[in-house]
Order: structure tokens, then C-alpha cells, then sequence
């Protein structure tokens, strides 16, 4: 899943410990709910103020969605 690696490449280059970045995929590949998961301390990075960086995720993953016909969730938890 092409998707995976993509955002697990943006993910990594958020936070200072990109090797604890995990993505966790449930459901079909279609209308897949997806987690993020980091440190504790890395979450904030990946939110962002505001929520501004997890917002830029989402849009960005709703554009590829709606190209693909796809409709996939994405949250951020931690280990």
C-alpha cells in the first residue's frame, strides 16, 4: 500500500525520533482507518498548534482520497 509509505515518510520527518513512528491500518484497504502512533513527547509535533499539522495531513490525504475514490480516517495516538 503505496499510502502507508508515504505518509510514514512525512510522519518521520516531523518528529526527532523518526524510528518509533508506526502506522497501524484497520479495516479494507478502501475505507481504511488509520493511526499514527509516536513517543508521547513527539505527539505535539505531529498536531501541531492548533491542530494545524494533523489538519495538513487530512487534507492532503482527502485530496488523494477523493482522485482514488477512497475515503480513509487518520489519527495520531501514542505508544
Amino acid at each position: 500500500m503505496a499510502l502507508s509509505e508515504d505518509l510514514l515518510a512525512v510522519a518521520r520527518r516531523l518528529v526527532d525520533r523518526p524510528g518509533e513512528v508506526r502506522l497501524s491500518v484497520d479495516g479494507p484497504e478502501a475505507e481504511a482507518a488509520l493511526l499514527l502512533e509516536v513517543a508521547p513527547e513527539e505527539r505535539g509535533k505531529l498536531i501541531g498548534r492548533e491542530g494545524r499539522v494533523i489538519k495538513a495531513l487530512r487534507t492532503l490525504l482527502a485530496a488523494r482520497d477523493a482522485r482514488l475514490g477512497q475515503r480513509h480516517d487518520l489519527e495520531v495516538g501514542d505508544d
